[in-house]
């Protein structure tokens, strides 16, 4: 499986720690240059962002960095397409690999065979706290599965030829932020899923040192966009997260 590493041009340190993790582990990979949003003119936001999406405060400092986080993930799943690719693996390059993960990577392609199953698998368990309701076994080792009532975050996953094919189409603007987005499966129609135990963890393995947005200035909304987010995020994914866990145990 084709892995994509995306970087900043300037985060020389992050491209030399992830090199030299994935060389290690033996494994074949591309350097993406992502975009740097903060690089962005203002004026230039409503090329890629929704700008009548209540779910995004657009005069917060952290917008720049989830445009650029938007614009560059959709590039690598244009330039996989471009090439053909059945499926790939994607990931941000401030992440700590699992020492198996090649091994995994293989089981997967594997386990997909002409029809996978899934569209997006998530690599990486930001809420490793919360009940995980496992559906189907990769190997011996790894599951995918749901996680009550959620997963977040883009920093390594898995996404097929199909499930591209279909965000791209559906989403040609930024309703919300990309690590939310592609784990909304009630709403962008995709079967998604969660690896366990994960395979990527964020930052240096128990040492949270941020991601390529780089702020810790948290998202606030104003009360029509909490009400907003209640109604098409909040609500509907633990009303999906019942359904699916459900319909997968007795199909």
């Amino acid at each position: 499986m084709k892995c994509v590493v995306i970087n900043l041009e300037r985060a020389h340190d992050r491209r030399k720690r992830i090199t030299q993790q994935f060389e290690n582990l033996g494994i074949e990979f591309e350097f993406f240059v992502g975009v740097d949003g903060h690089a962005l003119p203002k004026e230039e936001y409503f090329r890629y962002g929704d700008l009548q999406s209540g779910l995004v405060n657009w005069e917060h400092p952290n917008v720049p960095g989830l445009l650029g986080v938007w614009i560059s993930h959709r590039q690598v799943w244009r330039n996989a397409l471009d090439e053909g690719l059945d499926m790939i693996a994607v990931f941000e390059d401030d992440v700590t690999l699992a020492p198996n993960i090649e091994q995994l990577l293989n089981d997967v392609e594997v386990f997909a065979g002409d029809k996978p199953m899934f569209d997006f698998i998530s690599l990486d368990d930001r809420r490793p706290y919360r009940p995980f309701v496992s559906l189907a076994d990769i190997n011996h080792e790894f599951s995918i599965g749901l996680i009550r009532h959620g997963n977040v975050g883009a920093s390594g996953y898995i996404i097929t030829r199909s499930a591209i094919q279909h965000l791209l189409g559906k989403y040609s603007l930024m309703p919300v932020a990309l690590g939310q987005l592609i784990h909304a499966g009630w709403q962008n129609n995709l079967q998604t899923f969660t690896l366990r135990p994960q395979a990527v963890f964020h930052g240096v393995r128990f040492v949270n040192h941020g991601s390529y947005v780089a702020s810790d200035i948290k998202m606030k909304r104003t009360w029509k966009q909490k009400f907003l987010y209640l109604l098409e995020f909040s609500f509907p994914k633990r009303v999906s997260y019942y359904r699916r866990a459900n319909g997968f145990r007795h199909s």
